[in-house]
């Protein structure tokens, strides 16, 4: 070595060791489960994320490994334009812009079938802190919105995670609760869609 740096302290590592990690969302929750407990916390949980111009393709494949199985669409100041989920990517809004358009699905960019963000609600974080899971599925279905952003109580202006109508469906074992949330996607859906056709 060129330079005279002091060696620094070790001891052995035990098996097995603890170490940070993000915690995992509660598998299964029912409507009486604290609202905190079903929250995607983008400080805990780091979304992934895609820019607007990128092609399904691609985001078809990052969503695969994203939670909840969305991604957050950003321009190139890394600022939030929407959300985009697996659903969004396969269903039925990217086949009409492909025939629409005369052009490859393949080709279709990612802003093209987002849920752009002047189309997303939020709420604020101090509201879900006393609220349960059912406030959270009856506020989904009554807005009829597939997502529900949370703003920083810290810093309103910052997106501090959200709820997914998808990933509560899946973490409630209860199968009425399911379908209500799975007719608030569909109806955001299906709005979308013959808003375009119009």
């Amino acid at each position: 070595m060129t330079h005279n740096y002091a060696i620094l302290q070790t001891s052995s590592a035990s098996c097995p060791e603890d170490f940070y990690h993000a915690p995992c969302l509660t598998e299964v929750v029912n409507l009486d489960t604290p609202a905190i407990e079903a929250f995607i916390d983008f400080k805990n949980n780091p979304p992934l994320s895609i820019f607007a111009d990128a092609k399904l393709d691609d985001a078809i494949k990052e969503a695969n490994y994203s939670v909840a199985h969305t991604l957050i669409v950003k321009n190139q100041d890394i600022k939030m334009l929407g959300l985009v989920s697996s659903r969004q990517l396969h269903g039925e809004l990217p086949v009409r812009i492909s025939q629409d358009r005369g052009t490859p699905r393949s080709n279709i960019a990612v802003n093209l079938v987002m849920f752009p963000i002047e189309e997303l609600l939020c709420i604020d974080y101090k509201l879900i802190t006393g609220a349960r899971v059912g406030h959270i599925v009856d506020t989904l279905h009554d807005k009829r919105t597939p997502y529900l952003l949370v703003r920083d109580n810290e810093k309103p202006h910052i997106i501090r995670g959200m709820f997914s109508a998808w990933q509560l469906s899946k973490q409630i074992g209860t199968p009425s609760v399911a379908n209500h949330l799975s007719e608030a996607s569909s109806l955001a859906e299906l709005s979308r869609i013959s808003r375009r056709s119009s």
